[in-house]
């Protein structure tokens, strides 16, 4: 009796030990076979989660047309000239603008959302400014938000701006263009072109405008209005800023001039001032 149940015993440790083995073999298997369906399963999301752009351009004038894409992506296009993108869905910004023969910028800039779809964009110069159409899926879309369609901008009005100023601010300085008014997309092309001009110079250092936003905001320095000098300078003082630069844009008759201040901020001095036709 002792022998037999040692052997019964014997015969049930190993039927367990086979039991767990076969138990551990499948539990191993199941993983296996769950991380590849997850891997599938996020391929196939993060596939689908792609909408398809074409950028044409229609019109026939000289010159090539640049073309950004959410501000990063830089594009050239010749006349005619057609491109494909592949975007993540959600919101999109397209900004073109070219150079035209009087050395004025035409400019235009559409948003759009897309969601898994196929989207044309079109961008047609005309006389006095760049349109841009769009169609989802060979649908129209209307209602779609243009931040600006016109926008001629003389670069002999920026640089001319630039040469007044430029030589009154100390070599080494470090400057922050605060800001110009009115907020849009002219004061924006106008900001960038005067800081990439003082950034070329190899004169200056510039505050990164995006950077100057950012903190703007999170400090809560009112710029709806009109900018104070004091308000400038204190922007100024928090960047460890030399000189500050405000402008604004005025408008008569047909007629747009770009008027620059710069403030010393140690002083807060006027030490340069300018007034150019765009």
């Amino acid at each position: 009796m002792p022998v037999f149940e040692r052997i019964d015993i014997g015969i049930y440790d190993k039927l367990l030990r086979i039991g767990d083995m076969k138990t551990h073999f499948l539990s191993i298997l199941f993983l296996v076979i769950f991380s590849f369906s997850c891997t599938s399963i996020a391929t196939k999301t993060e596939y689908i989660q792609q909408s398809e752009v074409i950028i044409t351009r229609l019109d026939d004038y000289s010159g090539i047309m640049k073309i950004s894409f959410d501000g990063e992506e830089k594009m050239y296009f010749n006349i005619g000239q057609m491109k494909k993108l592949i975007v993540k869905n959600g919101y999109h910004v397209v900004h073109a603008e070219i150079e035209m023969y009087d050395y004025s910028t035409r400019r235009g800039t559409m948003e759009f959302n897309c969601n898994n779809e196929y989207v044309e964009i079109k961008v047609k110069t005309s006389y006095n400014k760049i349109d841009i159409s769009i169609s989802k899926n060979n649908i129209p879309t209307e209602n779609l938000k243009i931040i600006t369609s016109t926008g001629s901008i003389r670069m002999t009005g920026i640089k001319g701006a630039y040469n007044t100023i430029s030589p009154l601010i100390p070599n080494g300085s470090k400057i922050a263009i605060v800001d110009i008014k009115p907020n849009n997309s002219d004061s924006v092309y106008i900001l960038e072109e005067l800081m990439l001009l003082f950034v070329n110079s190899k004169k200056f250092t510039i505050v990164d405008r995006q950077t100057l936003e950012s903190i703007r905001k999170e400090q809560r320095f009112q710029m709806s209005g009109e900018v104070s000098d004091e308000t400038a300078v204190s922007i100024g003082k928090f960047f460890g800023a030399n000189v500050v630069i405000v402008g604004n844009i005025t408008t008569s008759g047909r007629q747009r001039r770009l008027r620059l201040r710069v403030l010393d901020v140690k002083t807060a001095q006027v030490i340069a001032m300018s007034s150019d036709i765009i």
